[in-house]
């Protein structure tokens, strides 16, 4: 019998599904569609990091707001910058 304290949840995250194969390919599938349809309009691909310098959200945001102070999650590499998961 495992007890609730070494219980581990392994659910994903909510609003963060696991993708099955079947999902996968159907998400995969969507993307290629957009793809072409932007390329065929002049567009091209681009991505952005996850990871952003967290300057970047305090000055414009303002260091006083809800999303600075609550909604981000903060990474401090030694002797970096302070870093965030985009909010």
């Amino acid at each position: 019998m495992v007890s609730k304290k070494n219980h581990i949840n392994t659910q994903p995250a909510r609003g963060c599904p696991d993708r099955t194969s079947e999902s996968l390919s159907h998400h995969l599938w969507i993307q290629e569609v957009f793809a072409s349809c932007t390329q065929r309009a002049g567009y091209s691909a681009w991505d952005t990091p996850c990871l952003e310098n967290q300057d970047l959200f305090t000055h414009s945001l303002g260091e006083s707001s809800d999303v600075v102070h609550k909604e981000m999650f903060q990474i401090v590499p030694k002797g970096k910058d302070h870093l965030v998961l985009r909010p």
